[in-house]
């Protein structure tokens, strides 16, 4: 199912699970409500069973929003489910965000899928088969800023994964950023001891994402030579 934007007349395929980040939260909060009321009105049985989920992150440490992640991936998966007090089977989950925590975690479910059909048991010992998330079942979307802000598809077909570019576009600014006060603390040959915000604890989570999904592609790769 295909439906038109009215702000720049894209047309968005409807999925089970849509996913839509963009720098205004606002614009994509109302285009998932307009969304939301479109499939109501071509079947008004979806009155419950379409939910918009806005920035699950709001709130939540890094850890904690991968945490999140798999509990929506749970409902999502579930035929009989209770989210926010509504009980019955969903069927959309409209998912806004900004946090490149939640995209790569959503990432490593929809990978867990695809190794998963090769080697079952080895992926379920790694990532419970519950949470694993059908990549033909999600489509995911990048929302301009404004009123009129153009909406274009984040999926990378090939991958069956949301973008990476996008995913690594606020980590790449503040690496860069981070990069450069080092250069000037090198090349001022400054001795004391820098001071600041502990980053180890916020890295933790990308790491731990980084090497569930390092684990998937070795499980995946491990018989390559042998195909």
């Amino acid at each position: 199912m295909k439906i038109i934007l009215e702000n720049d007349g894209a047309e968005v395929e409807i999925t089970d699970l849509m996913v839509f980040i963009g720098p205004d939260g606002n614009v994509n909060r109302l285009l998932c409500d307009a969304i939301r009321s479109k499939l109501i009105n071509a079947d008004s049985g979806y009155a419950n069973k379409v939910i918009v989920e806005q920035e699950p992150e709001r709130g939540l440490f890094p850890i904690a929003q991968n945490e999140r992640v798999a509990q929506l991936a749970k409902i999502f998966n579930s035929k009989h489910n209770s989210f926010m007090f509504l009980d019955g089977e969903i069927k959309h989950l409209l998912l806004t965000t900004h946090s490149p925590y939640i995209l790569t975690a959503l990432n490593n479910y929809l990978y867990a899928y695809q190794v998963g059909q090769k080697y079952p048991d080895e992926v379920n010992a790694l990532i419970p088969k519950h949470l694993w998330i059908d990549p033909k079942r999600v489509s995911a979307y990048f929302v301009e800023s404004g009123h009129n802000g153009k909406v274009r598809s984040i999926m990378d077909e090939e991958l069956q994964q949301i973008d990476a570019d996008k995913i690594d576009e606020a980590s790449t600014l503040t690496n860069e950023l981070y990069d450069k006060l080092l250069d000037i603390k090198v090349d001022g040959e400054i001795d004391d001891e820098m001071r600041g915000i502990r980053v180890e604890e916020i890295d933790r989570a990308s790491n731990l994402t980084l090497e569930l999904h390092t684990n998937l592609l070795e499980i995946e790769l491990k018989d390559s030579d042998g195909d």
